[in-house]
């Protein structure tokens, strides 16, 4: 339930700077002038991760120096935070959800979570004075933490400037909600519902004005009398059908937590990189290496940052060879191929049991252990117990025998990176885009691909466009996929990217992969 909160508070106050706190466990440990580590993860296209440090900035630089010239000043950042919001128990949050509740929501499809986070305060670092005071400054290299950050090219130190948190106890509230299909039938042509990428209602319609086929459940809304089953689970476990279910978030818990990154010079000197498009790392060289070995150039940093911001197209990035062993197949191959990880894309949370697995496959490989499991094993960690899976575990090495025991593969090859490569596309998006994908075909790939093209670059486009009608053509599960990614429309012939790059970038991939051709990508 915290999780799904603040990822929606973030995405509502501020994603392009401010990250969620990893967890409420770690919630604590965010704090001005902390030092975190970020840690690139091995797919360009993929948000990164945020480790929390022991260490604050003054505990790392020689001498330690109180930084007490740096102020630290606090004002009210959101006014009375209150969110409702739907969460899929077939999502990754929805996954947890139910693994922490250890009770059976299999009767519904949605959990609802509330949010009242009142008003949201943002303790924020003087960044002018911070420059100034770090000017004089440098590094320990000597320094443990700093030491092991270095030996990692994908690892950049970076120091907390600002944090969002809670000014009162706060409450966030669970409830359930039974599958629409199962409460209601309804014709959703004779609905009108205003759509964030649609002009308004009072718009007298044309020719060029789209129309989207919505979502019972979400853009619905309250047009629809939705019968609600409301449990709560008290401490015994024991459920009460007269109740929801909630917590209390105390007050002064961090939700959110804003970073610059370090860029280290060789003698140890510190810039602090305010601009977020400018990345941090090590710099150094061989030549003045004090140690004699090796230096760690993080110019690699450079290299990944600047291939998840760059525009993302396939000649860039080469993809094609990525997804050589999958675009490579004979069609009725690829056909199923697809075919299956569309299936998979209707449950997101197989999406992410779908990497784990895949990651177990690694460290099978790395270790030089043999790893074995059971149909029935890998069923209950995909969390389905539809096999139609077993032709993409074939495909990526692993070895099915007849008595129904698996035999993890026993070297990593190009399928199997392929493979992994697909879902991490798949994994950075949220459920209901990975959802919207699963509804789309062959014969719109080539206009989606165009239009995510023209969204990386940040370009405008007309609705008269022939690709980019077809993908707001009546019915098409293309206008879905475009509105969940954040597409606008705006004068009622113009389509606007979105302001978030993020799921636009696994997504493009994620088609690419799964209908692409070799031709496309020169």
């Amino acid at each position: 339930m915290f999780e799904a909160s603040i990822h929606d508070f973030v995405k509502q106050a501020g994603e392009d700077c401010l990250h969620p706190v990893p967890s409420l466990f770690e919630a604590d440990a965010f704090k001005p002038l902390q030092i975190v580590v970020k840690k690139n993860r091995r797919f360009f296209w993929q948000s990164p991760k945020y480790q929390t440090q022991d260490f604050s900035l003054e505990e790392i630089i020689i001498g330690q120096e109180k930084l007490t010239d740096v102020p630290v000043t606090k004002d009210i950042f959101v006014e009375k935070y209150s969110k409702k919001s739907k969460v899929s128990l077939s999502g990754k949050f929805g996954a947890k959800i139910k693994a922490v509740f250890e009770v059976d929501l299999s009767g519904s499809d949605y959990v609802h979570v509330e949010s009242n986070f009142g008003d949201v305060e943002k303790e924020v670092a003087d960044a002018q004075k911070l420059l100034e005071v770090m000017k004089s400054k440098k590094l320990n290299l000597d320094h443990s933490l700093v030491k092991q950050t270095r030996l990692k090219h994908r690892k950049v130190l970076c120091v907390v400037v600002g944090i969002a948190r809670t000014t009162q106890d706060c409450v966030i509230t669970l409830d359930t909600e039974k599958k629409a299909s199962e409460e209601i039938d309804i014709d959703k042509d004779s609905k009108e519902v205003q759509s964030k990428c649609l002009p308004s209602k009072s718009t007298k319609s044309d020719s060029t004005t789209p129309k989207i086929v919505v979502k019972v459940a979400e853009e619905v809304g309250s047009l629809i009398e939705k019968k609600l089953e409301v449990v709560d689970i008290n401490e015994s476990g024991s459920v009460d059908d007269q109740k929801d279910k909630s917590f209390t978030v105390k007050a002064g818990t961090p939700l959110a937590f804003e970073v610059y990154e370090l860029m280290v010079k060789s003698d140890g000197s510190i810039e602090i990189m305010f601009d977020p498009d400018t990345p941090g790392g090590f710099w150094s060289s061989a030549k003045d290496s004090t140690d004699g070995t090796t230096a760690v150039i993080h110019a690699l940093s450079h290299f990944h940052h600047h291939l998840g911001k760059h525009h993302g197209t396939l000649t860039d990035l080469s993809l094609y060879r990525t997804f050589a062993p999958i675009i490579d197949l004979k069609s009725d191959q690829r056909e199923k191929f697809t075919k299956t990880v569309l299936h998979i894309c209707e449950t997101p949370v197989a999406v992410d049991n779908f990497v784990t697995l895949l990651k177990q496959a690694y460290h099978s490989v790395k270790s030089g252990e043999r790893k074995y499991s059971d149909i029935a094993g890998l069923k209950k960690t995909l969390g389905s117990d539809d096999s139609s899976w077993t032709g993409l575990l074939e495909y990526a090495g692993f070895n099915l025998k007849s008595d129904n025991s698996v035999v993890f593969p026993i070297t990593i090859t190009d399928n199997i990176q392929a493979l992994r490569a697909v879902f991490e596309a798949l994994r950075e998006m949220e459920d209901d885009t990975t959802q919207a994908i699963a509804k789309c075909t062959r014969n719109l790939s080539k206009a989606l691909l165009n239009l995510f093209q023209q969204g990386l670059d940040g370009k405008e486009m007309k609705l008269k466009d022939s690709q980019i009608s077809q993908i707001y053509a009546d019915s098409s599960a293309g206008q879905e996929l475009a509105y969940e990614l954040g597409f606008t429309i705006k004068s009622h012939d113009t389509v606007c990217p979105p302001a978030h790059k993020q799921q636009l970038k696994g997504a493009y991939r994620a088609v690419y992969a799964l209908w692409g051709t070799k031709e496309e990508s020169d």
